[in-house]
């Protein structure tokens, strides 16, 4: 990543949506990485030496137990969006990003193709001239490859 302002987050998913307006994007990630699956006390006072303000900052802490105090919350998965956000924020490969989520390079293809955010392979066999125009934003079906001629036997 460049230096600079960061990279804004893409839209949280409706689960997601009510704690990251209550602690922010970045905090609901940290929470939602250490803590996806589980359900999560909330103490009823968060102050500088509370596991919660660690893990998302003082003032994070202190509006969700202003909000939660006293209660357990559920912190849902949000993998596709994690895929997201790994992807356009830190450039992961699908690879990482399936390593980081336990699934699958495939299904990490498919959140991403969904949000637009893969590109197409290009064709190994075309030569320059043949080459599809580079498309952004999108997939697009490619030609198929062409099969090599067999080799003769020697």
């Amino acid at each position: 990543m460049t230096a600079g302002a960061p990279t804004p987050l893409p839209p949280p998913p409706p689960e997601l949506a009510g704690l990251v307006r209550l602690v922010g994007a970045e905090a609901a990630l940290t929470l939602v990485e250490l803590h996806g699956g589980t359900r999560l006390p909330i103490p009823r006072e968060a102050n500088q030496g509370t596991r919660l303000a660690r893990e998302i900052g003082l003032e994070a802490a202190r509006a969700l137990s202003a909000e939660h105090g006293g209660l357990m919350i559920k912190v849902p998965q949000v993998r596709r969006w994690r895929a997201l956000v790994y992807r356009q924020r830190d450039g992961l490969t699908y690879a990482a990003i399936a390593r980081r989520l336990s699934t699958t390079e495939g299904r990490v293809w498919e959140w991403l193709n969904a949000a637009r955010m893969t590109t197409p392979q290009p064709d190994l066999f075309a030569s320059p001239a043949d080459a599809p125009a580079p498309v952004r934003g999108h997939a697009r079906t490619l030609p198929r490859a062409r099969s090599l001629p067999a080799c003769p036997r020697p």
